[in-house]
């Protein structure tokens, strides 16, 4: 199977990016990034305060994001940049599902138009599989676009064990 192509100018996207989200109830965030041997983007620990607020994290939550590391508006390009970094981690990705982990990648994704969509070829799809990784998409349009960065973080703050919508 050969790799995709991609289209970095995606004329039908304005913006998107990929978010790896891996939980677990009573394994740490520093657990996860000790298995991987991956550094996350961000992480959240149970128990701990959400900001400024006086509610708390309710889960445990490791995060690996290809915003501001991939410049691209191909989810394609972003989807391949995080299934590349766990390539070589396989059997402990399949260990981890066993074991209870929630593991997914959520692309947010804004359409220019309403026309078109994000697509994944064969390539992607067998890589995932191989993992055992869904993936999801939070799609939004350019004349509703929502703030990026409140967006991102609910995306990646989500119950994950509660459906997407």
């Amino acid at each position: 199977m050969n790799t995709p192509e991609y289209d970095d100018k995606y004329s039908a996207c304005s913006e998107t990016f990929s978010t790896l989200r891996v939980y677990h109830d009573a394994i740490s965030p520093s657990e996860i990034t000790t298995r991987l041997g991956i550094k996350p983007t961000k992480q959240t620990v149970k128990g701990e305060k959400r900001g400024r607020g006086s509610k708390v994290f309710e889960f445990n939550g490791w995060f690996l994001t290809s915003r501001e590391t991939v410049d691209s508006r191909d989810s394609r390009r972003h989807i391949d940049w995080i299934v590349d970094q766990l390539w070589n981690t396989k059997e402990v990705i399949q260990m981890m599902l066993l074991e209870g982990f929630k593991i997914d990648i959520t692309s947010f994704w804004v359409s220019n138009s309403g026309n078109g969509g994000p697509t994944i070829s064969p390539y992607q799809m067998a890589r995932l599989a191989d993992l055992g990784i869904e993936i999801w998409w939070d799609i939004y349009f350019s004349d509703d676009e929502p703030t990026c960065n409140e967006e991102a973080e609910q995306v990646e703050t989500r119950n994950p064990y509660q459906p997407p919508c």
